[in-house]
């Protein structure tokens, strides 16, 4: 779930950063998680590590996928709040 939401965050303040903005863009970059989450759910089955397909878990990368997706236009508001308060972040984006 963690690891999805960051990645989809990351993604969008990276192309909002660049401002590339549509909602195309934004559709593929969730499609494109939860493909991400579905393949490695399916390399783990095939692999015979002792690892196995779970649905639960491709649930769980769709999740939270899907709740940076909701929460994207809160969290690019609150981003000059966070600059201003974390100076390190003016290096990072």
């Amino acid at each position: 779930f963690g690891i999805f939401f960051i990645c989809f965050v990351l993604w969008e303040l990276y192309f909002h950063q660049k401002q590339i903005r549509s909602k195309q863009r934004t559709t593929f970059l969730f499609l494109a998680c939860v493909l991400y989450g579905w393949s490695i759910e399916w390399i783990q089955g095939w692999m015979r590590t002792g690892r196995s397909y779970d649905l639960a878990d491709l649930l769980a990368d769709s999740l939270g996928s899907l709740t940076a997706l909701i929460l994207m236009p809160w969290l690019l508001k609150k981003l000059p709040i966070v600059k201003k308060r974390l100076p390190f972040v003016n290096r990072l984006y």
